[in-house]
């Protein structure tokens, strides 16, 4: 408590009482010298522990559709189309099938001019076709083995292939860049003329389409850590923002999947989603066996397919489904 006192000369003293807290701590009151308004003299830190950052929403998009071993996927026109096994399918931004194509073997999907295009098989060799086409607008090959495609330009298709990416022009005139591990993903990024691909030994590289004779670029590097680390990369996609987003397998089994952000400038990698790894360690996504990634074109809503996984992880549970993620 504290007390004013007039003195017989009727200056003013201020005389503290003091109230004992404990044996270490005491509580003094506003005076000369003090805090204002009558306020404790005993400074007060603002709490320095952060806000919690905010935390991705994960979703199973499209529940009551019959997924299948689901691989590649895209976004477009506002429809999601996913190489399903056995077929394509298109389904509305809400979830809705709104049309089913039947295809032998789909893995790889992509567009060029609002046109949709993917991998197949004919007469058991692989080859790409329209939608809606069944005959193959590339030569079919025996040593054909595809996955991942993507479109440059307007008239420059690349193919993952068993060993090599294959780059044809108008759907011909193939060119061979051979590799030293097999290719899985691929995106094409305008902005700094390159196409991205992911290969089975966790790394990331690029084409220079002007000069695709010059082969793989790798950007995946450990010290420092740049375009990684990733473990077994079966998806990625470009975004206008300048970042990559790669969704890893995990393990052989596809067990232990993740997301990773990547600045496409710097290299600068980060894991955003996972169960199991990185900043969303505890976040219960649910990947299993995750294979293709793409986004919708606000760039706010990730769509990833699971396909398969060993039947005592967690996210077994979703395999065979299409997970949406609503970026932070």
């Amino acid at each position: 408590m504290c007390f004013w006192v007039e003195s017989s000369t009727s200056m003013k003293k201020l005389i503290f009482i003091v109230a004992l807290l404990s044996t270490t701590a005491f509580l003094g009151c506003g005076g000369g010298g003090g805090s204002s308004g009558g306020t404790s003299g005993v400074a007060v830190s603002p709490s320095t522990t952060p806000a919690p950052a905010p935390v991705p929403m994960v979703s199973i998009f499209a529940p009551g559709v019959p997924f299948n071993l689901p691989k590649h996927l895209l976004f477009s026109g506002g429809n999601l189309y996913v190489a399903n096994q056995p077929d394509i399918l298109k389904i509305s931004a809400a979830g809705a099938l709104l049309q089913s194509y039947a295809v032998t073997d789909p893995i790889g999907i992509g567009v060029q001019s609002n046109s949709i295009f993917h991998t197949g098989k004919q007469s058991g060799y692989d080859g790409v076709f329209q939608l809606g086409n069944a005959s193959s607008l590339v030569n079919l090959s025996a040593s054909n083995n595809f996955d991942g495609i993507a479109f440059y330009s307007t008239n420059m298709l690349f193919v993952a292939n068993a060993t090599n990416v294959l780059v044809y022009t108008n759907f011909s005139n193939s060119q061979v860049i051979n590799l030293t591990a097999t290719p899985v993903a691929l995106a094409s990024d305008v902005t700094k003329g390159r196409v991205y691909l992911t290969t089975d030994d966790g790394k990331v590289g690029y084409i220079n389409p002007t000069n695709p004779s010059a082969g793989i670029t790798n950007l995946t590097q450990t010290s420092p850590a740049r375009w990684g680390p990733l473990q077994h990369p079966n998806g990625l996609v470009v975004v206008s923002t300048g970042f990559v987003y790669v969704v890893s397998q995990g393990d052989a089994s596809g067990n232990g999947g993740y997301i990773s952000k990547i600045d496409t400038t710097t290299g600068a990698t980060e894991v955003l989603v996972s169960d199991s790894v990185g900043s969303w360690g505890t976040v219960p996504v649910g990947f299993c066996g995750p294979t293709g990634i793409t986004i919708d074109s606000t760039n706010e809503n990730l769509f990833v397919s699971n396909s398969s996984c060993t039947s005592n992880y967690s996210g077994y549970g979703n395999r065979n489904k299409i997970l949406k993620i609503k970026l932070p």
